[in-house]
């Protein structure tokens, strides 16, 4: 049996991706998210074969976010709280992305009064066992916060602070893309507003279940427009005194050693010094190769 998804989770798992979504039922006129007892009913692609069944990353990158996905041959595994676990033999992009625009009426589900069972971070395993009948839901989020902590580490690990229901929850961000966009200063820290999280509670790590923020969506509302900058217009050699490469073919060498550095998570800014190129031929490359959308 096959069955679609909208992918609302691309998240790091044991070295591969965690992948979750919301079920659609595809139509020749588009396609209606599947609800039960009233709630946005989602799936978690499972691996037979890797740990913790996460996704192969090279499976996983070409899956992005609100793409719907057609999962075949599924099997439910249900575990403990992870009812939506599914054994699968291929996810396919079909080529068609969800509106965006349409997450508050469709997708959100902000019924439940406390976030996975409790006020705290996590969930112990006699609890998740007992109690669990989800692991995942995206929910509006207010008065969110994104910030770096450096308490263990030299190096931020990025954190959203958020209100759930009048409850302050402090979850880890395992959304690489978000991750991504801060390095590379496209997204701006401290701010507060609402934002759209997908959580999830993860695979038991030292006798707990983490909540996690497995994907961090801003309103489209929020989004700032692209600036169309006027002025003078720049020869080649202009350009390449900043950005050696700048307009050179990419060879098939270099695409993969570009897939190769942005999969150990090097930003933009190191990737352009050490290609020779802008900000924008970057991007543009990676979405090209299917790295970023």
């Amino acid at each position: 049996m096959d069955k679609y998804f909208i992918c609302l989770a691309n998240s790091y798992k044991h070295g591969g991706r965690c992948i979750a979504g919301i079920e659609v039922q595809v139509t020749s006129g588009g396609y209606n998210v599947v609800k039960e007892n009233g709630r946005p009913k989602w799936i978690r692609p499972i691996c037979r074969n890797t740990d913790a069944g996460a996704i192969p990353n090279e499976i996983a990158l070409t899956l992005q976010l609100f793409a719907i996905v057609r999962m075949t041959d599924v099997v439910p595994c249900p575990s403990g709280a992870q009812s939506e676990n599914a054994f699968f033999d291929e996810l396919q992009p079909i080529g068609v992305s969800f509106d965006e625009s349409k997450i508050q009426e469709c997708l959100v589900d902000n019924s439940r009064t406390t976030l996975f069972f409790n006020h705290g971070k996590a969930v112990v395993p006699d609890v998740y066992n007992r109690l669990g009948d989800h692991s995942i839901l995206l929910i509006k989020a207010s008065d969110a916060e994104v910030y770096g902590d450096t308490t263990y580490t030299d190096y931020p690990r990025y954190r959203v602070r958020f209100y759930y229901h009048s409850h302050q929850y402090d979850l880890p961000i395992t959304d690489p893309w978000y991750i991504h966009d801060i390095r590379d200063g496209k997204k701006t820290l401290g701010q507060k507003g609402d934002i759209f999280i997908t959580c999830s509670l993860g695979v038991e790590h030292e006798g707990w279940h983490p909540k996690l923020a497995a994907c961090v969506i801003e309103p489209v509302e929020t989004t700032k427009a692209p600036v169309k900058v006027e002025g003078k217009a720049y020869s080649v050699e202009e350009v390449r005194k900043t950005h050696s490469q700048a307009y050179a073919k990419w060879t098939p060498e270099a695409d993969a050693e570009l897939a190769r550095l942005f999969d150990m998570n090097w930003s933009i800014k190191q990737l352009m010094e050490h290609f020779g190129r802008n900000d924008g031929a970057i991007r543009s490359r990676l979405r090209k190769i299917g790295k970023m959308e």
